[in-house]
Order: structure tokens, then C-alpha cells, then sequence
């Protein structure tokens, strides 16, 4: 499984958009010691998606709170930075790069 592997200690950005995937995902990604660097994880499109919410208005982030799946994560494995978009993440940006467009 991804999550035990010890090839992703530089991961930062892992989508896993409809890929059927549950609890047990999530908790296999929040336990593991070798994604230490992970900033973003998308679940969209599967039956549980711990990630944080947001209220958007006219393309500006109004609110954001974290999924009840996700403060039960965080209960049981500490913060998880790859839960929360802080700051917002959208789709035209370029998250965690310094290289030119």
C-alpha cells in the first residue's frame, strides 16, 4: 500500500479522486510515519472525504470548517496538515513551487 512505503517520504500532494476509497484509507494515511511531508491529499469522489470544506462566494473562500470524518482523524492521530487547505488552495494556482509557469 502507498501509505507503507517508504518511496513517498517526499510526497506532498496526493489526489485519490474517485478511487472508491473509505475510512481505512485515510486512517492508513493519517498512521503512517512516511508521509511526514504531505500537504494536500484530495479525496473528492469517494464515500468519505476527511479533508477540510469550504464555503466559496463568487470565487472568494467565505468559510472553511473540517469534515466531522476529519476531526475524528485528527482526534486520533494529531493534526494532519494534509487535511486543511491553508491557505486556500485553487485550481489556477501553483501550491508549494517556485518554478516559473
Amino acid at each position: 500500500m502507498l501509505a507503507a512505503s517508504p518511496h513517498v517520504a517526499n510526497l506532498r500532494w496526493l489526489s485519490v479522486i474517485d478511487n472508491h476509497l473509505g475510512i481505512a484509507a485515510a486512517e492508513a494515511l493519517a498512521g503512517s510515519s512516511n508521509l511526514s511531508n504531505l500537504k494536500y491529499a484530495e479525496f473528492g469522489g469517494n464515500p468519505f472525504d476527511p479533508a477540510e470544506q469550504e464555503g466559496i462566494d463568487s470565487g472568494i473562500v467565505v468559510a472553511n470548517w473540517l469534515s466531522d470524518e476529519g476531526e475524528a482523524l485528527e482526534a486520533r492521530f494529531g493534526h494532519l496538515a494534509w487535511l486543511h487547505r491553508d491557505p486556500p488552495i485553487h485550481r489556477f494556482e501553483r501550491p508549494y513551487s517556485n518554478a516559473a509557469p
